[in-house]
């Protein structure tokens, strides 16, 4: 093998790489279609492996990038504790985190997701604490029999994983302020039960518990027990069920909106909120971010199974997409049985939101991962989505559709 010297540009050196990297993906019969040898974290020390843009066995993902925190409808959360809120101000990527502020011994504050059980959860996510924990505190949990529980350490200072009666702690001491990449593994398949777990890439000590195989259903962010007092803001969260998704690895969760209308079916069946026929400009009613407001939107006017709006998404820069996860924000009129539903297109590939009875006065989100036409993901492909909304069979009272996002998951 020829000797990469001194002299060697660039990219001369990365050209060598990327063929070292080609002929091990051919050798293991795996194609990628991208590689980066960047980290999208340049605030925290952590310094990325090279990244193949492969998919991950998603069963979450979120950037917190809708500005709602809300388990109306089970979409954006399933259960919230307390009022974690969306922090405008203090985020990694994007425009938003998660922020749960626990401030007293007595009461918890968090989120939690659930999800189909599953033997295996794998998740990577960005954490900060604005000031260290004057207690030893739960921070994030795998929701299961025994909750694998990642925290914080007072009396070390440093982060902490724990299943049942074992626990780690990090290598290193926590800094307030500093964002942190986590990776965490549960794996129930057997006896025992396993906790793997890496800080900014670095793998840290695994933490077992003897108990038969098992499964898990859910994923927290804030505390499972008291005391825990802190403020955390978490980001850039990914959420997989296959062992050979860990580690996830550093990343982002960037958003996409609406940006254009496509080809409708029977748009007459439609109104903007102010009355008027729908019209090019209408993808503007449900571009809102954050997904809070309810100044505009459009609504279905008629009865029609099948007649739908069709709006683009804005383009993306992003070269490596892993996974795509969309949000829909809708109400209606009043509170009667009605029906609607939300649906994102790949190509011939349907990917539904949201289907059924949306017959409530206030905000409701619904939420669902995006399956690809051909996998991976590709700029492309990731570009050429649509979606269609409406198919109210029942549009007395009218539904309404406030707000739609994509969220991109990417290296």
């Amino acid at each position: 093998m020829r000797r990469i010297g001194p002299s060697m540009s660039r990219r001369a050196r990365v050209g060598l790489v990327l063929a070292a990297a080609a002929l091990v993906a051919t050798a293991a019969g795996i194609t990628y279609s991208a590689f980066s040898s960047t980290t999208s974290n340049p605030s925290s020390s952590f310094s990325a492996a090279s990244t193949f843009c492969t998919r991950t066995s998603a069963v979450w993902l979120t950037g917190f990038e809708s500005g709602a925190v809300s388990s109306a409808g089970g979409g954006l959360f399933t259960t919230l504790t307390g009022a974690p809120t969306a922090d405008g101000a203090t985020f990694r990527n994007g425009a938003y985190s998660l922020r749960i502020a626990d401030a007293a011994a007595g009461s918890t504050v968090g989120a939690l997701k659930t999800f189909t059980a599953t033997n295996v959860v794998v998740a990577r996510f960005a954490i900060r604490l604005s000031a260290l924990p004057g207690v030893s505190s739960s921070l994030v949990y795998v929701d299961s029999g025994t909750d694998l529980v990642f925290g914080y350490d007072q009396p070390s200072q440093k982060f902490s994983l724990t299943l049942g009666t074992s626990t780690a702690t990090s290598a290193s001491a926590v800094t307030a302020g500093a964002w942190y990449v986590i990776d965490v593994r549960y794996d129930l398949r057997a006896n025992p039960n396993l906790g793997d777990w890496r800080v900014d890439g670095v793998a840290q000590t695994q933490v077992t518990r003897a108990a038969a195989a098992s499964t898990a259903n859910g994923f927290g962010l804030g505390a499972t027990t008291n005391p825990s007092i802190y403020t955390a803001n978490v980001d850039d969260l990914l959420v997989a069920n296959q062992a050979k998704a860990y580690p996830i690895g550093n990343g982002k969760v960037v958003r996409v909106i609406p940006d254009g209308v496509g080809t409708h079916n029977t748009p007459g069946d439609f109104r903007d909120d102010d009355s008027t026929a729908v019209d090019a400009a209408s993808w503007q009613r449900i571009d809102d971010v954050p997904m809070t407001a309810t100044t505009d939107y459009v609504l279905q006017l008629n009865n029609s199974a099948t007649s739908y709006l069709e709006l683009s998404f804005e383009n993306t820069t992003e070269t490596c997409i892993r996974e795509v996860s969309a949000v829909v924000a809708y109400r209606s009129a009043t509170t009667a049985a009605n029906t609607g539903k939300t649906s994102v297109f790949a190509g011939g590939t349907e990917s539904v939101v949201f289907s059924g009875d949306m017959s409530e006065t206030t905000l409701t989100y619904a939420s669902a991962l995006v399956t690809p036409s051909a996998a991976p993901w590709t700029q492309a492909a990731v570009n050429g989505l649509v979606t269609r909304i409406g198919y109210a069979g029942d549009a007395n009272p009218d539904p309404y559709w406030d707000g739609l996002m994509l969220e991109l998951a990417v290296p």
